[in-house]
């Protein structure tokens, strides 16, 4: 039943397309073209730290009338 309501709903080419992402993906782990979760943790952090920056910023200036 499982799979009969999957490849209802599962579009044409599908299965292709997973499998050459999957592909690609194991290519870029062999070549080192990855980054490790503590790095994307630290990248992620240091962007919603910017945008709350930003976020004050405009805020301010929008308090100033700067805006």
């Amino acid at each position: 039943m499982k799979n009969l309501i999957s490849s209802v709903v599962k579009e044409d080419g599908y299965d292709e397309f997973l499998a050459k992402k999957i592909e690609q993906g194991k290519k870029d782990i062999e070549n080192g073209h990855f980054v490790t979760l503590e790095q994307w943790k630290l990248e992620t952090e240091q962007q919603l730290q910017n945008k709350a920056t930003e976020l004050e910023q405009l805020k301010r200036e929008e308090m100033l009338g700067y805006a």
